[in-house]
């Protein structure tokens, strides 16, 4: 016995999936995105140029929350229950993490900050078991699998000697221990962030508001406790633009 489908279903029936579309989008985005935001701090990071920290935290920061408030009220999304110092708990590991992160720029290169960042699952798992949170078989070997390539390419220097070359090696240290820092704090804010999302709901752009937020706030108390007023205003005569960019 043969079943036509008519009206909506035959028409659903012979339509891609409604998600292939938006999915693709967002791939794209994505790429696109972090591929330009590579290039513009690359660029404001070398040829002697020097980012100051704590400005370029607060300028994007501020951005970002603005951003997520107007996307908020776009998307009408309903304000979550987790609580402000639950908030300000993750805005404060995050913004360790973007500051190590940033700072690490005046020893390594912005290639070898993506490289090592691809080892975020390990902080990741580690924070998420000491949490209480169980993962499958499958995840510790990928994450091994990912680590182990990581490492050997970043092994796999060259081993010419060059003059200079122990100043370069201990950049380099200097480098991979800012971001080893920024590794940790990645993954104590993702897996504190899981730990509340299983608890409560929260929408995606009010979760950024708040994170970005309590950033922007911290960032420009640190600037007044640090006296970097005046760094502040150079950066922005130097690369305001650039900042926005970011």
């Amino acid at each position: 016995k043969v079943v036509k489908m008519t009206g909506s279903h035959a028409e659903d029936a012979h339509q891609p999936h409604p998600g292939y579309g938006w999915l693709l989008f967002c791939v794209v985005g994505m790429v696109t995105s972090l591929t330009l935001y590579g290039i513009v701090l690359e660029y404001v990071t070398s040829g002697g140029r020097k980012l100051h920290e704590w400005s370029f935290v607060f300028v994007t920061t501020s951005i970002y929350a603005l951003t997520a408030y107007i996307a908020r009220g776009l998307f009408g999304e309903k304000p979550t229950e987790i609580s402000k110092y639950q908030m300000l708990t993750l805005s404060l590991t995050s913004i360790a993490s973007t500051f190590t992160s940033v700072r690490s720029l005046r020893y390594v290169i912005y290639p070898v900050q993506v490289l090592f960042k691809s080892c975020k699952p390990v902080p990741v798992m580690i924070f998420g078991l000491l949490l209480g949170k169980k993962y499958p078989l499958t995840k510790y070997v990928n994450v091994i699998i990912i680590t182990a390539g990581v490492a050997l390419f970043m092994a796999g220097g060259s081993s010419t000697k060059k003059e200079g070359a122990a100043v370069v090696t201990d950049n380099t240290l200097i480098g991979a221990l800012m971001l080893s820092i920024s590794l940790c704090f990645d993954g104590a804010t993702g897996a504190y962030e899981d730990k509340l999302m299983s608890k409560d709901h929260v929408e995606p752009f009010d979760l950024m508001y708040n994170i970005q937020l309590g950033k922007a706030v911290i960032s420009f108390c640190c600037l007044m406790a640090t006296n970097g007023v005046n760094e502040f205003i150079y950066t922005l005569n130097q690369g305001g633009f650039m900042l926005v960019l970011l």
